[in-house]
């Protein structure tokens, strides 16, 4: 099932630089702003049943983000860190605002959006150092099976893939900050689109692998209320 974006306005006063922006990305050379978050929709640590085990609980996971990407009638407005790495987004699995940048924002009018899961790969020289446990990979996720955190498991992923949302225009102006949610709901991610779920082992060695990254990358979409 995909979520949705959340669009928020929020006061220019309230921004804070979060998720290893740096300073002068905050000022920029106007006036307007784009705060960028992730925000999981599942209740807190939800069990579910999955195909081979009682029950599946994710405790970590952790997304390489190449680059987010609005388009309409102006310039197209790029989100990335200020080297112009991929950014590792550890997401938050409480269900909070986890925040990652403030960005400078032209002003225009935005129809849709490119949103792209990318591989942690050598070039990338200073993040793929400081992350041995993300090197060679675009998603980590972590947990245990059957209420017994001894039974541990660890999915991991080399998906590279970008996606492309259309949605209702939205007109950002001079003078305003804006804040863009990204939604899911990480209870879907080991679903096998028939009312089960994937044994997150067995999707590590087996062909099931691929239905999960297209449950995760697809998790995500947008919304403009």
């Amino acid at each position: 099932m995909k979520q949705s974006i959340r669009w928020t306005i929020l006061a220019v006063a309230s921004l804070a630089l979060l998720g290893g922006c740096s300073e002068s990305s905050l000022t920029g050379d106007g006036s307007n702003f784009l705060m960028i978050s992730f925000q999981d929709t599942a209740p807190v640590n939800p069990p579910y049943k999955a195909s081979a085990v009682e029950q599946v609980r994710i405790t970590e996971a952790k997304v390489v983000i190449g680059r987010i990407q609005l388009e309409g009638s102006g310039n197209p407005f790029n989100f990335r860190t200020p080297e112009h790495e991929p950014l590792i987004v550890n997401l938050d699995l409480r269900g909070n605002f986890h925040d990652v940048g403030i960005v400078p924002l032209q002003p225009g009018t935005y129809d849709r959006s490119l949103f792209r899961i990318e591989k942690l790969e050598v070039a990338d020289t200073s993040v793929y150092n400081a992350n041995p446990e993300m090197q060679d990979l675009s998603i980590r996720i972590e947990g245990y099976l059957n209420d017994n955190p001894n039974n541990t498991f660890v999915f991991t992923s080399e998906l590279d893939e970008e996606q492309q949302h259309q949605f209702d225009p939205v007109t950002f102006v001079d003078g305003n900050a804006y804040h863009i949610v990204f939604r899911f709901d990480h209870r879907n991610w080991f679903s096998d689109g028939e009312g089960g779920y994937i044994d997150p082992n067995e999707a590590q060695i087996a062909s099931s692998r691929s239905i999960v990254e297209e449950n995760i990358k697809d998790g995500f979409d947008v919304y403009q209320p």
